[in-house]
């Protein structure tokens, strides 16, 4: 595996209570990586600092080799990061139609009506007034539409029916390529374990394991998950 999307060291937080500690993950091309942990562990504020909407105390995020420690989330995004963040993940006041072609750029939803087709027929419909699991699939089309060599996905599952989890397991099979990173953060979940080529735990905002998903089938669970 070649190298890819690195946190180095990195602090962050809000205000004057730290969220991460000196946090260190490497998540090389080439693979899917999951990224675990309780709730509060530090997974959700970790995306955010690598998409740049949580800034860095200290350390430094590099993407390729490139330092982006310092860029704005806009120019990340147009240097491969695809962000799928926790809620709010789509634009409440917008349509779905609307809202597909944000994150398209104007590429036809087709393939996001495919994989989901709950969403089909509701183009028109306003993001604001659809069900939680029905936004996750909306803002899940950036996948579809315009993914880049880098995605990032934060509770990736929630909301979604079994079916749907199923769906979008398959379109990240598709999307698993040598030259793509795939960061999958999620409770402790089948789904993503059968498909991971590392695993990240956190526990209060430092990494509590690291390994792969044979070390966890043949022994027992990190503390951290339990």
């Amino acid at each position: 595996m070649t190298a890819g999307l690195d946190v180095v060291h990195v602090r962050a937080g809000y205000g004057a209570v730290e969220a991460l500690h000196d946090v260190t993950l490497r998540f090389p091309l080439g693979s899917v990586v999951a990224l675990l942990g309780r709730n509060g562990a530090g997974k959700s504020s970790l995306l955010r600092v690598v998409a740049g909407t949580l800034d860095v105390g200290s350390g430094r995020v590099t993407w390729r080799g490139r330092d982006i420690t310092r860029l704005p989330p806009h120019q990340r995004a147009a240097a491969g990061l695809t962000v799928v963040p926790d809620d709010p993940n789509v634009f409440l006041d917008l349509s779905v139609a609307e809202n597909l072609a944000l994150f398209g750029h104007g590429a036809p939803p087709e393939p996001v009506y495919a994989a989901f087709p709950e969403l089909a027929g509701k183009g028109g419909q306003r993001a604001g007034t659809l069900s939680g699991g029905e936004r996750q699939m909306l803002a899940l089309g950036r996948l579809l539409l315009r993914p880049g060599a880098a995605l990032l996905l934060d509770e990736v599952s929630r909301g979604l029916s079994a079916g749907a989890v199923e769906r979008l397991y398959r379109v990240l099979d598709d999307l698993a390529t040598p030259d793509r990173t795939i960061v999958v953060v999620e409770q402790y979940q089948p789904n993503i374990l059968r498909r991971a080529d590392l695993i990240y735990v956190l526990s209060r905002g430092e990494l509590a394991w690291a390994g792969e998903p044979s070390e966890l089938t043949t022994g027992a669970l990190p503390a951290a998950l339990v």
